[in-house]
């Protein structure tokens, strides 16, 4: 009988080549418990790798999505708290000074027009916001602050109260400054663009407008209004006087209006965020739906994968013991 001192040829390349694909099983599957999805897309899907790519397409496309509302929605939860943190601030100053005018307080009036400056300087402050890179109420030019110097501002409304000489005149001057395109708020205290921010997509194609800039109608009302009061200790009337009080309720209009310009700006504010929350939701449910589907054609189960790799550890080390063993079988050994 003839023994051999090594394994025959075809005997040693068959163990080499059993060794080599355990080692290479072992890999794939050692991804696969890690990743929880088979490697072989192919294999999985018996063919349908396209549609598989498709769905894992889609499922990327909506958590893009969903990013981008998260982000819209934080930027309008910001921008709403901020016109909120306003009207708090204004803390009805538009009532209160009239009050303070009727009771012929001289000590109630200064204080009104300190109060009048101090909120100003707090609001006019408070929109200079931003979130990352972007001024919030900057409308298309989100990389400049919308408003130039508060100092400019009080400083111009000063002059035009200062100047008089009616009531009548003072308001001309002002809707001049406030509200023409020429007029001193649009060319040195407003900095932002003319145009809106980006809008958002939302489904079916339709998008959603949720800019409010600082120059918007009923912020600009309450800066007058404002101005106006912080400005009384400049006009040209006599203190209590009846010039001095329609000066006091032009002041009051505007601020009073203004503030509810406010709240309807929040309300808008508040409709964007809710339909954000719904196509969310909607977003979401496709979601799951897409998800399972695409899970269905190549999830691997990880505890299974595991119990595999387990497995197949354990022959690689029995193919590697075998292997060393039939190294060593010479005859002498076998004697």
């Amino acid at each position: 009988m003839a023994i051999s001192s090594v394994p025959d040829l075809l005997s040693a390349r068959r163990f080499n080549r059993t060794t080599l694909e355990l080692r290479q099983r072992i890999e794939v599957v050692a991804q696969e418990a890690v990743t929880g999805r088979r490697q072989d897309l192919t294999e999985a899907t018996r063919g349908s790798v396209g549609q598989a790519h498709l769905l894992n397409k889609a499922v990327q496309d909506i958590d893009s999505r969903l990013d981008l509302f998260k982000v819209s929605d934080t930027r309008i939860s910001v921008m709403n708290q901020t016109l909120s943190g306003a009207r708090q601030t204004m803390d009805s100053i538009g009532v209160r000074v009239l009050t303070a005018l009727g009771s012929n307080s001289d000590a109630g009036v200064d204080t009104i027009i300190q109060e009048a400056e101090t909120s100003l300087r707090t609001i006019f402050s408070s929109l200079q916001i931003n979130q990352g890179n972007r001024n919030l109420f900057s409308g298309d030019a989100t990389n400049v602050s919308p408003l130039g110097d508060v100092d400019q501002m009080l400083s111009d409304v000063r002059a035009i109260v200062s100047a008089g000489p009616d009531t009548a005149t003072i308001d001309a001057a002002l809707e001049t400054y406030f509200n023409d395109p020429a007029g001193g708020f649009q060319t040195t205290i407003y900095q932002g663009g003319t145009g809106s921010a980006n809008s958002i997509l939302l489904e079916g194609d339709t998008r959603l407008d949720f800019n409010v800039r600082a120059d918007d109608a009923a912020i600009k009302q309450v800066f007058r209004g404002l101005a106006m009061i912080a400005a009384a200790d400049v006009t040209p009337f006599e203190r209590y006087s009846d010039e001095y009080e329609a000066f006091f309720n032009s002041g009051s209009f505007n601020l009073t209006n203004g503030e509810s310009g406010l709240i309807e700006l929040e309300s808008g504010l508040g409709i964007a965020q809710q339909t954000i929350a719904n196509s969310q939701d909607t977003l979401a449910s496709a979601r799951i739906t897409l998800s399972a589907t695409y899970n269905d054609m190549t999830a691997r189960d990880q505890f299974e994968a595991s119990a595999e790799l387990k497995a197949i550890e354990v022959q690689l080390e029995a193919s590697y013991l075998l292997t060393a063993r039939l190294s060593e079988l010479t005859l002498t050994n076998f004697i």
